[in-house]
């Protein structure tokens, strides 16, 4: 747990590149508003991630106490109370309960209902932490591959700060971490979009959760010893598990095998390999789904339309939960 007991820590999770603006107006923007409220906050992103690479998940931060916050920057929020998602699938590729503080909320912005995210946690430990599930249609989401950062390869969206003040008026509203009236008087803020988002949401509580459950031990986050940098390579043409991509997926090729003329062009354009023809089966394109990106060439290339966009959370299968 936090090494102040009123320090409360709030997890963004976002998309590299394609999100990065949008992180960080939630993150600045509650810290902001707490400072107007006489807290004390800090307000950063996670260098430990990597940021400049388009989609993979990253975590911007904020952190909001009472008191003078005694800990310094330490680049990575290990106990989060609030755990916001940009997108659903970011839920089945990555452990976004990671080191939860007891009673903590997990707000994701989608169109499902909070039972469907509340379905794709199952299999995650430490769910007994949880206590409520809490979604919000706050757009972005729905629009594949419309980049929305502010940083290189992203074009600047007057969409994502909607985006962000919707969802910063459902953190509020869920969580009573800022008031509505301190996000309200921001400078410049879109105060319509922080109202819709405060009462937008919808909320479920955790059947899992159990109030007396204890926070996990606390743990050394410094020098963890002598590490092995010699790591064997795998032979040419076989599945390597480190390279492993498909967290970065929000949507999925589905292909329509009965129109597929198996002319392999999706296989020579995919950039990750992960794609295999074979014209004499029914299944005649095979896409290995743990190192599909979802970056979006097959379904632009093909020219008969065979493979479509498909929502990554209409599906329980198909991405493994990488660990950050």
């Amino acid at each position: 747990m936090p090494t102040q007991d009123n320090l409360i820590e709030i997890t963004v999770w976002y998309r590299g590149v394609v999100e990065g603006r949008l992180a960080r107006q939630i993150a600045g923007g509650l810290a902001d508003a707490a400072e107007r409220e006489g807290k004390y906050v800090q307000a950063f992103e996670n260098y430990v991630d990597l940021p400049d690479r388009v989609y993979v998940p990253c975590r911007a931060y904020a952190r909001i106490s009472r008191e003078p916050i005694a800990e310094p920057y330490l680049y990575e929020n290990h106990n989060p109370y609030i755990v916001v998602c940009t997108d659903a699938a970011l839920v089945k590729g990555c452990n976004v309960l990671k080191g939860i503080e007891p009673g903590g909320t997990l707000i994701v912005n989608t169109s499902q209902e909070p039972e469907t995210v509340l379905a794709l946690l199952r299999g995650l430990p430490r769910m007994d932490l949880l206590s409520k599930v809490v979604t919000l249609d706050a757009g972005l989401a729905h629009q594949p591959y419309t980049p929305q950062g502010g940083i290189e390869g992203a074009t600047e969206k007057a969409s994502a700060m909607r985006t962000a003040s919707m969802l910063m008026g459902a953190i509020a509203k869920a969580t009573g971490v800022v008031d509505l009236k301190a996000l309200l008087s921001g400078r410049g803020s879109d105060q319509a979009a922080i109202e819709a988002g405060y009462h937008g949401v919808k909320e479920l509580a955790n059947p899992e959760y159990d109030a007396t459950a204890q926070a996990e031990p606390a743990s050394e986050h410094g020098y963890r010893g002598a590490v092995d940098l010699i790591i064997p390579a795998p032979l040419p043409n076989t599945a390597n598990p480190g390279h492993i991509t498909s967290n970065y997926r929000i949507f999925r090729p589905v292909v329509d095998q009965a129109a597929c003329t198996a002319c392999r062009i999706c296989w020579v354009s995919c950039p990750d390999a992960c794609i295999s023809v074979d014209a004499d089966k029914d299944e005649k394109v095979r896409i290995e789904l743990a190192y599909c990106k979802g970056c979006g060439i097959c379904w632009e290339v093909c020219p008969r339309h065979c493979i479509a966009a498909q929502d990554e959370v209409n599906y329980t299968d198909g991405v493994v939960r990488i660990t950050y």
